[in-house]
Formats: C-alpha cells, structure tokens, sequence
C-alpha cells in the first residue's frame, strides 16, 4: 500500500472495515479477504503515518470477480453404418441400386464407388448404376463409400449377379407343293436377343438347310408328298435351345389341258396327252 504514498517513516496504523470482507494489516500491506460469494466493488480506508508523528488517510477500492470453469464435454456423433446390398440384371441391361435405402445415418452422402470388375459404376444422387460390360454373365461387385454430417465414413459391398438373357425357341409349321422348295422364317416367332442358327436336322423326306436372314429352306424328296418334320437349334451367344418345323408337302393341283394334233387322212397319229398336264406324277 505504501509504494505511492509520500513521506519519511511511513507505516500504516489504521484501516475502516469494508463493507463484504475484512481487511488486515501486515508491515506495509493489507491483506482484503472479501465475504464468502461476494463479487462486485467493496472499499475501505486506511490511515498512514510517517516520523513526524503526521497522519494522512487514502480509500482502497477492490473489485471482486467471479471466476467460471467450463469443462467440454464431447458429444459422441450418432452411428453410421453402410449395409451390403445385392442385385440381378440381365446380359446388356444396367440397373440402378438404391443403395441409401438400408444405410443408417445423418446427412447421408456416397462420396466414392469403386470400378466393378466387369461392367462400370456411376453414381446419381443417393443410387448407383450398374452397366455389366458386353457379353458378360455371372457374378461381379464393386464397393461404395458414404459420409454423413459428422464426417464420418462407412464403406459396403454391393453384389450383382447378371444372368444371360431369355431365350426360347418356337415351333414352327409350313406348306408346300410336291417338288417345290419353301423357305420358313424360323427366328420370327422365337424370343431372344441376337440370335443365330446353328444347327438344322435332317428331314426324313428332303433337305433343309438354313439360310441368309435367319431362315431355313425346306426341299421335298422327288414325287414325296405328305407330312415331314426337322429340327433346328438357336443360340444367343449365352445359351440354346431346339424346336420343331413340321412341313406338309402337297400334291400339286391336277388339270387337264386341251390337245391338239394335225394328220393325213387315214394316217394314224399317236397324242401325248399328259405332257403339259400339271399334277404329280407327270
């Protein structure tokens, strides 16, 4: 207290009580205790002395502040986990996961997928969509990564099985005449994608054999008529199956025509009549 007063001998000999706490005198200080849970201004005086026997008093204003310890407490984030998921297309036709759906978090966002090993990935919104690459059928996968508010991240598996695509062959059925060929359209009626012939069987009563734009042309065997079947067998490029062509060979229409001839008199002239007359067995 003393250090800016002014004078010879200086001592303190005298202090008025404040008013929330208690001043004490020691040597050339005074101790300020304030009351239990003050905060706020108090004051007290106090008296100097110095040699002289002279006496001067000066006011101590003390401000008591209140001192707050705040201790953080972390907050833990809410879980978050990625869930596998597993779907199935078919050959050349892509399809879009929902991936999200069966995900639990806040603020869910893919932020990464991984490149499957037989097709491609490619993320819209919360789905990803699978493209399996030309050709392939069988199993492939790829992983996904979401993030959620907190920043935190979980990674899942998704499996997709790509089948071949539907393939089936129908029978078929056609008419012809004795002797004369007739082309069947065979791939017309059966359901796949990208078909092709590969193998045609033997009629019991003529020839078959395919022909350009997926077609097979059917030959009777000479004067047959009647009912004849073969089969035949497709393919996809994944898968294939056989089916029937039943062929009914007809006897052409018979008609006779009018002849003519020219002789001498009472010479004989012989008359091919069955030359120009259609039917069979000319």
């Amino acid at each position: 207290m003393l250090v800016n007063d002014t004078g010879t001998g200086l001592s303190i000999f005298q202090t008025s009580p404040p008013a929330h706490g208690s001043a004490t005198i020691s040597g050339g200080a005074i101790t300020y205790t304030p009351s239990a849970g003050f905060a706020g201004t108090d004051s007290f005086s106090y008296t100097i002395r110095d040699s002289f026997g002279q006496s001067a008093s000066a006011t101590v204003t003390v401000t008591v502040t209140v001192t707050v310890t705040v201790t953080a407490v972390p907050i833990n984030p809410p879980g978050l986990s990625a869930v596998d998921d597993a779907v199935s297309t078919v050959a050349g036709n892509p399809v879009t996961i929902n991936v999200l759906t069966n995900d639990t978090g806040t603020g869910l966002d893919i932020i990464q997928v991984s490149r499957p090993a037989h097709g491609s990935a490619t993320t819209s919104g919360g789905a990803i969509t699978y493209t399996p690459s030309a050709g392939f059928t069988g199993t492939d996968s790829f992983t996904y990564t979401i993030g959620d508010s907190f920043s935190q991240t979980a990674t899942a598996t998704v499996t997709v099985t790509v089948n071949p695509p539907g393939l089936n062959a129908v029978d078929d059925a056609a008419t012809t005449q004795a002797r004369t060929p007739v082309t069947i359209p065979v791939l017309t009626n059966d359901v796949g994608a990208g078909l092709t012939i590969t193998q045609v069987g033997a009629p019991a009563h003529g020839s078959a054999v395919a022909s350009a734009g997926g077609a097979i042309t059917y030959t009777p065997a000479p004067n047959f008529t009647g009912a004849d079947a073969f089969t035949y067998t497709i393919t996809d490029g994944f898968s294939a199956d056989s089916a029937t062509v039943r062929v009914t060979v007809i006897a052409p229409a018979l008609d006779a025509v009018d002849d003519a001839a020219t002789t001498q008199s009472r010479i004989p002239v012989t008359i091919q009549n069955t030359g120009h007359d259609p039917g069979a067995g000319q």
